[in-house]
């Protein structure tokens, strides 16, 4: 296990071990300190830069610099979000999270055929699938082959918050995995993934900010062959605490809803990031979004 991943994990024992109102005052101290970003040189200068770029690319006003530090206050949280869905109190859970939209992904179980969910890396990308195998929801998550035969340690169970893995390669996803993936929908699981995953070969391109962007699709299609619905969610955090949102259902009935998908995904993923500065992840998209160097 990796220092990072050490530290990680003590830190979800340290909020476990805390009130929900203490979790989020230590939260919002943390943006009132001098700050740094660890393990990154100049971290404080390149994420004041990103978030110029990204009021820039949004049209919206703001201070650069606050817009980092809110940054900064509440990634701690975000990291240990969805490990903090497993073994919390139900009191913690209740008084921390906020779920918006829990509806639309009730209303996408209800015909008894599963569901598939869609996030990204915005936020806690795992956070909506860590809730519902809390609420006793079998949920399937899409995982790398580097974790393989490490889910019964203390570290596997951290990675995983409660649900099963579906492995992959960073290729295309091998067919056995897929007829897993249909065989759990038509058991009233959920499949979760991340659309702006670096593995998988499936995509198609779409627009965010004016700049083309990538949207896996592999999933999708095994929600149509399921007949089930995407459900687009996402893992959020702001200076009260955790907040998970259950966008409105996508259609994905046919080849065309498929191929209509990444635009519409996009759309969704887009104005995410427009209402949630504070959630960017620093990920190589968000980089290629709002910090190109062309524009030095």
């Amino acid at each position: 296990m990796s220092a990072e991943g050490r530290s990680e994990i003590k830190w979800v024992y340290r909020f476990q071990r805390m009130s929900a109102a203490n979790v989020v005052r230590l939260t919002r101290l943390a943006g009132l300190v001098p700050w740094y970003v660890p393990g990154m040189f100049g971290g404080k200068k390149k994420l004041t830069r990103l978030y110029r770029r990204y009021l820039e690319a949004t049209g919206q006003k703001g201070n650069p610099r606050v817009l980092a530090r809110e940054s900064v206050a509440v990634r701690q949280l975000l990291k240990c979000a969805a490990p903090l869905m497993t073994g919390a109190r139900d009191a913690f859970v209740k008084d921390l999270v906020r779920v918006e939209g829990e509806e639309h992904i009730r209303a996408a179980l209800a015909p008894g055929r599963g569901a598939v969910i869609a996030s990204a890396h915005v936020g806690s990308g795992g956070l909506p699938a860590a809730w519902l195998a809390r609420q006793g929801i079998r949920v399937l998550t899409v995982r790398r082959k580097d974790l393989q035969g490490q889910e019964d340690t203390e570290y596997g169970k951290f990675a995983l918050f409660g649900c099963e893995p579906m492995y992959l390669e960073w290729e295309e996803a091998p067919v056995a995995m897929l007829k897993r993936g249909i065989a759990a929908l038509k058991d009233n699981a959920v499949i979760s993934f991340l659309a702006d995953g670096q593995f998988g070969a499936r995509g198609a391109d779409a627009t965010m900010f004016g700049k083309s962007v990538t949207v896996r699709t592999g999933f999708v299609e095994v929600a149509r062959m399921a007949k089930v619905s995407v459900v687009p969610a996402f893992g959020l955090a702001d200076s009260s605490g955790l907040r998970i949102k259950f966008c409105e259902p996508i259609s994905v009935a046919t080849p065309e809803d498929v191929a209509d998908f990444p635009r519409r995904f996009a759309a969704i993923h887009e104005a995410i990031l427009r209402e949630n500065p504070a959630c960017l992840s620093w990920r190589p998209m968000e980089r290629e979004l709002f910090d190109s160097r062309k524009s030095d």
